[in-house]
């Protein structure tokens, strides 16, 4: 299981911090809490699955608009 941080979560989900901590609000995405630092961490097949769901929504909104 590879963990990434916050911050290389929300890279690769190319949004902000804020806007992935809003996801976990949303139980969109589970997150961790690192024992050791502290730091928030998400395991990246969750983080890989949720860019697929936004991206697949986004091809439908393009759909429906066209």
């Amino acid at each position: 299981m590879t963990l990434l941080s916050k911050k290389d979560a929300a890279d690769v989900l190319s949004m902000s911090e804020d806007e992935l901590m809003f996801a976990v609000q949303l139980n969109k995405i589970q997150a961790g809490v690192d024992d050791d630092t502290l730091a928030w961490t998400f395991v990246l097949e969750d983080v890989l699955k949720l860019k697929q769901q936004i991206e697949d929504q986004e091809a439908l909104d393009k759909q429906e608009d066209a």
